[in-house]
């Protein structure tokens, strides 16, 4: 159980690593590049995305079931998740080619050539994170993903210094995905994973196992660039690159969430294997450890936002403000993750139909506001994203109550995500008390802000949570360990 911490930690570090990275690059871009070209260059982005959401398929994740439960075929496992990349990837783009004059009657500049090109070479030999996750040599994970970002941001950055062409930017993304391809080769080789086998006993099983995870989690990816897509062809680029600010929340819901549940995950399945209960368990007592680092950090993001907005993407984006509001009612249902428990029980099937439930509430919204409140579209899909999340926990606590056999009293920890909510918004009244004292809008933020931190920790310390008395023991421990 410690080295499964250990890995989760160094996962965990190279996520926030790398998240970190990429929220550099909006706020350097929106500096180096005016409004139209930053909103072109999310244009290419969110269709980029959605290609690879579709066709990529996660098809390397299989590797993280396959390999360990039958780590001498390791090699055959590597080389059928490669082909069937390749696959995907060529059929990707044939797919955009034949299509390229619709795509380019939708696109603020020609994009196709090397939207298909990029696509095709990220798809390809995207296996290393996932085979030494599987194989247990998670630092690798972290040296070659961080690589790869800083790689990727320098790129992009650089460019826009220098040309300020978008052309140019998109040349750069597909010259990094060249190198990393390379790369991955000369590591393929000198580890001895370079090979063209195939096993015919293996690759049934092995499509069983990526068609519907790989759904599910297109379905879910989709559902992130959708509305981006939309607004770029009907809207227009400027009003994509407004939205595509709204949508930088802060890194910390997938920092924190990632990091409990790859905790929390491997010790779910083991107990759930006993009894399902048992498991669950567990996973209540994490989700209140989300929910108490969460929610505060929503309610401070919620309250200044229109500080934070204009100081980290500059006044020409202030219009932004309502949208990231709207978009930001997704960090506290993101806090009750519900797919965990469901999977902890191999239910896929459900995980599929609630992630299809969620991009189908989505585009019902976007429909419904172009249709009949044009003059509002662009909160279509930011509205969309909060009630597709919505339908979605619905749906799949409904599944959790009927699995795991039990009553909606005991399928969370209500009192203790009571106690938390209760000290999140009553103790927003430090902030309130805020807006009334005469200072600049910055020192108001930082000041205020600490103050409704310092007074949030000593509120939910009255109640005495398990999940939270537990954190406080461990980090005074910690800290009593710690040289002097």
């Amino acid at each position: 159980m410690a080295s499964l911490i250990r890995s989760s930690l160094i996962l965990a570090f190279a996520r926030a690593t790398n998240l970190a990275l990429l929220f550099l690059s909006p706020i350097l871009l929106v500096r180096l590049l005016d409004p139209a070209t930053f909103g072109q260059y999310r244009e290419f982005i969110a269709w980029a995305m959605i290609t690879i959401a579709i066709a990529g398929f996660s098809i390397s994740t299989n590797l993280l079931y396959f390999i360990p439960r039958d780590p001498q075929n390791a090699n055959r496992y590597v080389s059928h998740t490669n082909w069937f990349s390749l696959i995907a990837s060529a059929l990707a783009f044939a797919l955009l080619w034949a299509f390229r004059d619709r795509i380019h009657a939708n696109a603020s500049f020609d994009l196709v050539l090397p939207l298909a090109t990029y696509a095709f070479l990220y798809l390809n030999l995207a296996y290393l994170d996932t085979y030494w996750i599987a194989t247990r040599q998670p630092k690798y994970v972290f040296y070659y993903s961080t690589a790869r970002t800083i790689i990727r941001l320098a790129a992009v950055i650089g460019t826009a210094w220098v040309t300020g062409s978008i052309e140019a930017i998109v040349v750069s993304l597909v010259l990094v995905e060249a190198v990393r391809l390379i790369s991955v080769l000369i590591i393929s080789q000198r580890i001895g994973l370079l090979s063209f086998q195939f096993d015919r006993r293996l690759i049934p099983e092995q499509l069983r196992f990526i068609l519907p995870l790989g759904l599910a989690t297109s379905l879910a990816q989709v559902h992130q660039y959708i509305g981006q897509l939309v607004i770029s062809t009907q809207l227009g680029v400027l009003a994509l690159a407004i939205y595509s600010v709204a949508s930088y929340k802060a890194p910390v819901i997938r920092i924190v969430r990632g990091a409990i549940s790859d905790a929390i995950f491997p010790e779910m399945v083991r107990r759930a294997a006993g009894r399902a209960v048992d498991g669950l368990r567990l996973w209540k007592r994490g989700t209140i450890g989300y929910a108490f680092l969460i929610l505060p950090s929503f309610m401070l993001l919620f309250w200044y936002a229109d500080v934070l907005i204009p100081l980290v993407f500059t006044q020409q984006y202030a219009d932004a403000v309502p949208i990231f509001r709207i978009l930001l009612l997704v960090m506290p249902l993101e806090a009750i993750e519900l797919n965990t428990p469901l999977r902890a029980i191999n239910r896929t099937p459900d995980m599929l139909a609630g992630n299809a439930l969620l991009l189908g509430t989505n585009v019902l919204c976007i429909v419904a506001f172009f249709r009949w409140l044009p003059e509002q579209a662009i909160l279509g899909p930011a509205v969309g994203t909060v009630a597709g999340y919505v339908a979605q926990l619905c749906f799949l606590g409904s599944r959790i109550l009927r699995w795991y056999e039990i009553r909606l009293a005991d399928l969370m920890k209500w009192r203790s995500l009571g106690a938390i909510w209760l000290c999140t918004i009553g103790v927003a009244a430090v902030l309130a008390a805020g807006e009334y004292v005469p200072m600049p809008e910055l020192a108001r933020m930082l000041v205020f802000g600490t103050l409704y931190g310092g007074a949030y920790l000593v509120a939910i310390r009255l109640f005495r949570l398990e999940e939270v008395e537990t954190l406080f023991f461990k980090l005074r421990r910690r800290l009593a360990r710690a040289p002097a």
